[in-house]
């Protein structure tokens, strides 16, 4: 069975790398398949070469602790642009993060896709 999920049920911004606030992830308990979409809907280009990349991280200890990288998405290079990635059995806990910010010193995303039991 097929099911929607949010990662970020609002568009969120962001000016510095790193990973979701504290508490900000998803229990993916019982799904065995993601196909995630990070969609950047604006992002401020202040140089030549930006570069922006995202990784879906999860944690099988609590959702405070234990969070290694599942999946990088490929690296958005415009202020608005869409890619996506397949995380097949995810750990428990999902969340995002922001690895490299280059030559852009903000940016406006979502992150939804949807999963398979």
């Amino acid at each position: 069975m097929a099911v929607l999920i949010s990662l970020t049920p609002k568009p969120v911004g962001v000016s510095t790398t790193g990973p979701s606030a504290e508490g900000d992830f998803l229990d993916v308990t019982g799904l065995r398949v993601l196909r995630m979409s990070l969609r950047v809907m604006g992002a401020k280009i202040t140089g030549p070469t930006p570069a922006i990349d995202f990784s879906l991280e999860g944690s099988m200890i609590d959702k405070d602790h234990g969070w290694v990288t599942l999946a990088l998405f490929p690296t958005v290079t415009a202020s608005t642009e869409s890619v996506t990635v397949v995380v097949e059995h995810p750990m428990r806990y999902l969340r995002w993060n922001l690895v490299t910010l280059t030559d852009c010193s903000s940016l406006y995303f979502d992150l939804d896709g949807i999963a398979w039991t």
